[in-house]
């Protein structure tokens, strides 16, 4: 072989092989960017803070008072996103018990609830967003005691200046008079994703290792106010 033929074989060699580690760096590099990939929400009170999300300084709050919180929405996917926060409202008992089923992060679950309020918006990708959610509730237009056993509650829900009515059914707690002029309850904000292959929005963010996205705060209301 001669010398000229061995330079060319040399360069062609040394070109395949940087190609292939240049290659493998750059799966490596995708891979990574898949892996760090997420979708993140918070709430945001009174003031910009993370904290004063309530006019008193505490869970209770007056009935027609507003509550002005503001909700981040981080996006860190590869691309832009068709996003959906549902809200809902779940009761739960003086044991921070749920009445009924919270999102479950282990199941990539959705609470069962109603949804009363949905935020639906697009996301570029790198960005974050705020959306303004001023809510309060009004004077309960119907409490009916069930065989001392519950209380069912009708009431509206003012969302951003458009009102909404909400159902609670709770149990009536024996032996502690006083708590039973308390609704407990709790505001849920779950984050979902459109999925093109089915056209429908979805709870399980698609990422290499299948998460959701939730938040809670807690609240209660004195029925006396």
């Amino acid at each position: 072989m001669k010398f000229n033929e061995i330079k060319i074989l040399t360069i062609l060699v040394s070109i395949f092989i940087i190609t292939i580690i240049w290659i493998t760096y750059l799966r490596g590099v995708i891979n990574i960017n898949k892996e760090n990939q997420f979708l993140a929400m918070g709430i945001i009170g009174n003031n910009n803070t993370i904290e004063n999300y309530y006019s008193n300084n505490n869970t209770e709050i007056k009935l027609g008072s507003n509550n002005h919180w503001n909700i981040s929405v981080t996006n860190n996917m590869d691309n832009i996103q068709y996003l959906d926060i549902k809200v809902k409202i779940l009761p739960y008992n003086e044991t921070l018990q749920a009445l009924s089923p919270l999102p479950n992060s282990a199941s990539l679950s959705p609470s069962p609830a109603t949804t009363i309020y949905n935020i639906p918006f697009f996301i570029t990708k790198g960005s974050t967003v705020y959306h303004n959610f001023t809510w309060s509730i009004e004077n309960p237009s119907k409490i009916t005691y069930n065989d001392n056993t519950s209380i069912g509650i009708s009431t509206i829900i003012n969302i951003n200046n458009s009102k909404y009515p909400v159902d609670l059914s709770l149990p009536i707690i024996p032996n502690i008079p006083d708590e039973n002029n308390f609704v407990y309850s709790r505001i849920v904000f779950e984050l979902w994703t459109f999925n093109e292959n089915t056209n429908t929005f979805s709870f399980v963010i698609n990422t290499p290792t299948k998460s959701c996205v939730w938040n809670q705060l807690f609240f209660k209301i004195n029925l006396q106010n």
